[in-house]
């Protein structure tokens, strides 16, 4: 995936674990990235300012999403993004 986006110049690729440590603080694992997602939604840590706003998201691996990537989307996409349902399927 992140050679097929090296094509557009403005596309950025993470795991969940390196999104949650750009905007947020380090989750090199799951325990760090779910207590970084709950300080976040309890208003206890303050996202990174982004260079710009992202307009699409594309997820590989789909059928690997956790409820906590739901949560970190959320939590990093814009107010009108974040009244999108966005689901993850077990």
């Amino acid at each position: 995936m992140e050679e097929k986006l090296s094509e557009v110049p403005t596309a950025r690729c993470f795991t969940f674990h390196g999104l949650c440590s750009r905007v947020f603080r380090l989750a090199p694992d799951d325990n760090a990235l779910r207590e970084a997602i709950e300080d976040a939604e309890a208003g206890r840590l303050l996202a990174k300012p982004l260079p710009r706003v992202a307009r699409r998201v594309c997820i590989d691996e789909a059928q690997d999403m956790r409820e906590a990537h739901a949560r970190l989307l959320r939590l990093i996409l814009p107010s009108g993004a974040q009244k999108r349902k966005l689901r993850c399927y077990p």
